[in-house]
């Protein structure tokens, strides 16, 4: 799903939501998670994503355009194949499970 059509915003949106998973660490009790997830991840990783972004320079109006026809379509058609394949195998998986008794 895309939610902005910015990809620099997007980028911004994944530096939140990787400072979020950080927090997430510090709440529990894993004070070098934080920190390397911030640092490594939130900082570096990202920064350098983000001058790629910048470097390269498209405009908004690029993204508009479909370079290849039918394109969503088949997308739509093998993301639904995908989840078909992993929804029959997670059953397949979770019925050949049989309980012990403890």
């Amino acid at each position: 799903m895309i939610a902005v059509r910015s990809a620099v915003h997007a980028a911004l949106f994944l530096v939140v939501n990787l400072f979020t998973i950080a927090v997430m660490y510090l709440l529990l009790d894993a004070p070098f998670l934080f920190a390397v997830q911030i640092i490594v991840y939130t900082g570096a990783i990202m920064m350098l994503f983000l001058f790629v972004l910048m470097l390269i320079g498209r405009d908004s109006s690029d993204s508009l355009i479909e370079t290849l026809r039918g394109q969503r379509t088949s997308a739509l058609v093998l993301g639904l194949g995908f989840a078909g394949l992993l929804c029959a195998g997670l059953a397949r998986g979770v019925g050949s499970i049989s309980a012990v008794g403890l």
